[in-house]
């Protein structure tokens, strides 16, 4: 997961504008499907004495991701106003 997003990451610093769309944009779908990932599996583990010691890991990343994916989207560069 983390990879992925680091290639995302550098595909940002290229210096050419479709790659740097690219990368912004799949950064931003990737840390979405983490954060519903992560949601899912602490939302399936919950009440399973099983699966108890999973929980508070799956709420932590699924916290983290949506953290992530705000802080993502409140820096995402605005695209230029058209007059």
């Amino acid at each position: 997961g983390g990879a992925a997003l680091g290639v995302c990451g550098l595909l940002t610093v290229g210096g050419k504008r479709k790659l740097y769309m690219i990368g912004v944009h799949v950064g931003l779908l990737l840390q979405l499907a983490f954060s519903a990932v992560f949601g899912l599996q602490a939302w399936r583990s919950y009440g399973v004495p099983a699966k108890a010691d999973r929980f508070p890991l799956f709420v932590v990343m699924c916290g983290g991701s949506v953290l992530a994916l705000g802080l993502m989207r409140a820096f995402k560069p605005k695209g230029k106003e058209k007059k």
